[in-house]
């Protein structure tokens, strides 16, 4: 005759099987490169002459398993100076952004890409401001602002005509369009409490007036300049700042942060 499982015995098997599926999560279609599989933490930021820098892990861009052989920029270096009227932000890559922008997946789809974020505490003050969506709470807060770089093109439809410019988490057919150019550009969200944002125009009374005219993107770089007057800074003013690799894959993990003084 078999005994009965004892009611310690069920509770326990409960107990482990809950922490198992708490563990497990849901399916990721993103899986991090590295070998513990989470993301590589980005690099310390150094003093480059007047301006910091940071060196981002090579080789931690994500795969994504539904876009298998997709090459996404994997970031090697990041900069920022403030010199001119100008926060400088250049991004470098391990190699030819032309292998992203010239990839079309195995069902015919083009894509963009946020490539990087830029926390900027405008008075380099802890107390105020606020965080991010994501990021660690107790470190990534303080902050007023985040500024997205964004990867994408400029193109046409091949019916209508019409001309587009969109850059972002963006999916489209690339037989119904013609692609004019590859393009870069940034959005800037004011940070608020409660992990709300509102988004930061470049003129409030022309929707339409976009960052772009201030990107500059080479064969493996990316540079942004952001005006300082869009964030209420000017020259002598110290600022906080650290970023993050949007496409290292599986984590929140923000760069160290460093006080910028604007030229």
């Amino acid at each position: 005759m078999r005994s009965r499982p004892s009611y310690l015995m069920i509770t326990l098997i409960i107990a482990v099987m809950s922490l198992a599926c708490e563990k497990s999560g849901p399916p990721m279609d993103i899986k991090s490169q590295t070998e513990s599989g989470r993301a590589m933490s980005t690099g310390e930021a150094k003093a480059d002459g007047n301006a910091i820098s940071w060196d981002d892990p090579a080789g931690d861009a994500a795969d994504v398993s539904n876009v298998p052989g997709w090459p996404r920029p994997d970031i090697i270096k990041v900069r920022a100076e403030g010199k001119e009227g100008f926060i400088h932000f250049e991004v470098r890559t391990a190699s030819p952004l032309t292998n992203f922008f010239d990839y079309i997946d195995p069902v015919g789809k083009k894509r963009g890409e946020v490539l990087v974020s830029f926390l900027v505490d405008t008075d380099n003050n802890t107390a105020t401001g606020a965080r991010p969506l994501s990021g660690d709470r107790n470190r990534t807060t303080g902050f007023e602002y985040e500024i997205k770089v964004l990867l994408g093109y400029e193109y046409v439809d091949r019916e209508s005509g019409a001309a587009m410019f969109n850059t972002g988490n963006i999916v489209f057919d690339a037989a119904k369009y013609d692609i004019k150019s590859n393009v870069a550009d940034y959005h800037i969200w004011r940070l608020l409490e409660g992990l709300r944002r509102e988004n930061v125009r470049r003129d409030p009374s022309d929707s339409e007036k976009k960052f772009r005219e201030f990107v500059d993107m080479g064969s493996d770089s990316i540079r942004i300049r952001v005006p300082y007057s869009i964030l209420g800074l000017k020259s002598g003013d110290k600022i906080r700042v650290c970023f993050k690799d949007e496409l290292q894959g599986v984590g929140d993990d923000y760069s160290g942060e460093a006080v910028l003084k604007l030229e």
